[in-house]
């Protein structure tokens, strides 16, 4: 009993010892640099820096209201290559993020069989021992004896205490640049929203151009008809029917002109949109584009730059960086590793699963400590504070 109880005791000053060990973190927090910012932003009393929701937060569908733009827009999203790249990136950063939890819990193996029995002969410089044949007054043969036998099955378990909170280091590294590749998808799918609706209200824009020019073509038709009447009245000299008839050439000549450009624009936005080029059917007027404007404000210039996918993207690189620093430096100190297996082993096959007697168990730990790699380490740890 009283050894039991000093082995229960043992137990508990190590898994004591081994949580305070497990306390310990290397390396500095990333802590966002605080800006001295200025208390008013010039022209800051203007409407559009007022209360209203800020630009930058409104999803791109409460902003417009088009439902033709919509479509394309949901259709360039749901097409594009580069799109569909980042979306992927986000899966893999997602498993990877989820995967290295894992990391605080122990490997288990098993060892479902595992058989060896080796013979020799007698030129071998040594003989067979009894205890290898199930009965001891057998006569092992001179030659062919077995040498060695040995049959097992058992489960082991590796664990490395994370005492200088390398995983949690590198747990806050993949957290960052998992956020990291969510605003490179979100940058992207700003650069694909802002090239369709570009693209779509350039078209609306050479629509209102074409009806001008058609209304022009009317027009000049209206004062060839009223100068001929004019010329026929004896008022006035021919000249002036040519002068009306070249305006009216040169005003129907940007008619398909236009329509050139309306083509070349709606085959742009198809292909943008991932389908063949083709006509686009149009929506609203210019009137009921967007959400009112009373809604909607520009926002402060800190909110402005604050919200960009970009600069978003870099303060995660820079939170990576900072945990990578972390990690190369507590690569640096001793780990430890604790190991240990349960299982049956015995010599003779028929003793495989013998309980007890063939029980086996084994509890091991390793202090480890880089001593010289050819200053690898080092400059690893330099390379990485350097990027922070």
């Amino acid at each position: 009993m009283k050894n039991i109880q000093k082995y229960l005791s043992g137990i508990s000053i190590i898994i004591g010892l081994l949580g305070l060990m497990n306390a310990c973190k290397i390396g500095k927090d990333y802590v966002q640099p605080k800006l001295k910012l200025p208390e008013n932003f010039r022209g800051d009393t203007l409407d559009y820096f007022g209360d209203t929701s800020s630009m930058g937060l409104i999803h791109w569908k409460s902003f417009f209201h088009d439902p033709t733009l919509k479509l394309l827009i949901d259709s360039a999203l749901a097409n594009n290559f580069e799109m569909k790249t980042a979306l992927l990136n986000l899966q893999i950063s997602t498993r990877v993020l989820a995967q290295n939890k894992a990391n605080y819990l122990p490997s288990v193996n098993a060892t479902i069989a595992n058989g060896n029995r080796t013979w020799r002969s007698k030129d071998f410089g040594s003989g067979p021992l009894t205890k290898y044949y199930d009965h001891k007054d057998e006569k092992a043969p001179q030659n062919m004896f077995v040498y060695q036998s040995m049959f097992g099955s058992d489960i082991n378990f590796s664990w490395e205490v994370d005492i200088w909170k390398k995983i949690g280091s590198k747990q806050e590294q993949l957290l960052a640049e998992y956020l990291d590749t969510q605003e490179a998808k979100n940058a992207i799918q700003t650069s694909i929203i802002t090239a369709v609706a570009k693209g779509y209200f350039n078209l609306l824009m050479l629509d209102a151009k074409i009806e001008v020019a058609k209304r022009n073509v009317q027009l000049n038709d209206s004062t060839l008809r009223m100068i001929k009447l004019q010329y026929e009245a004896g008022e006035i000299t021919a000249l002036a029917i040519q002068q009306t008839q070249s305006q009216r050439l040169l005003a129907a000549s940007l008619v398909p002109e236009i329509e050139k450009e309306i083509a070349i624009q709606e085959n742009a936005l198809q292909t943008l949109t991932g389908k063949l080029p083709d006509s686009i059917k149009r929506g609203t007027s210019y009137e009921h584009l967007f959400a009112e404007s009373k809604d909607i404000s520009l926002g402060s210039p800190i909110e402005i730059v604050r919200n960009r996918p970009d600069i978003r993207s870099s303060e995660f690189q820079l939170m990576a960086a900072n945990a990578n620093a972390n990690i190369q430096q507590a690569m640096r100190y001793p780990s430890l590793t604790v190991g240990g297996v349960l299982g049956v082993n015995s010599m003779l096959p028929k003793n495989w699963f013998n309980i007890p007697g063939a029980l086996l168990g084994g509890i091991t730990g390793n202090l480890t400590t880089p001593i010289f790699k050819n200053k690898t380490l080092k400059t690893q740890y330099e390379v990485a504070k350097l990027e922070t």
